[in-house]
C-alpha cells in the first residue's frame, strides 16, 4: 500500500521492506524462497505460530509477506509458494490467518482459491502533515 501513496518516496518504501525482510530472518521467523533458474523470485514469510492459552490452546500460523519479482508474475509461483507455506502451516497450527490489501484483486483471487474466507475488513489511512 505504501507504493500506491504518492507521498511516500519509493526508495524508502524498498528500506522499509528490506528491513522487514531482515527483521523477520532476525526474529527466525519461517521464510521461503521461490527460485527460478537459481535466481530467488519470490519470498514468503509467515510468523512464528502464536499459541493463545485463553483460546484452549489454539495455535495461530499468521502468514506476513508474499511478493514475486514482476517479471515472474503470472506463471503461478505465487500459487506454488502460497501452497508450500500453507502445508507449512497447517503442520504446525490449528488455524491459518493472513491479510491482504482489497485492491490487490490478483492477490483477492489467490486467497478464495486456495480456500480462505472473508472474515473481516479494516481501513487504514495514512496522513502526512503538510509542514515538513
Amino acid at each position: 500500500r505504501f507504493y500506491l501513496d504518492n507521498q511516500f518516496d519509493p526508495n524508502l518504501v524498498d528500506q522499509m521492506y528490506a528491513k522487514l525482510v531482515e527483521s523477520s530472518f532476525e526474529t527466525g521467523q519461517h521464510m521461503q524462497v521461490a527460485r527460478w533458474k537459481g535466481e530467488p523470485v519470490g519470498l514468503f514469510i509467515c510468523k512464528k505460530v502464536q499459541t493463545y492459552d485463553s483460546y484452549s490452546g489454539l495455535r495461530v500460523a499468521p502468514l506476513r509477506f508474499l511478493v514475486i519479482d514482476r517479471k515472474y508474475r503470472n506463471m503461478k509461483i505465487a500459487q506454488h509458494l502460497f501452497l508450500y507455506m500453507l502445508a507449512y502451516a497447517r503442520q504446525r497450527s490449528d488455524l491459518v490467518s493472513t491479510g491482504l490489501e482489497s485492491h490487490n484483486i490478483a492477490s483477492m483471487n489467490l486467497h478464495a482459491k486456495l480456500g480462505f474466507r472473508f472474515n473481516h475488513s479494516h481501513s487504514i489511512y495514512h496522513w502526512h502533515s503538510l509542514s515538513k
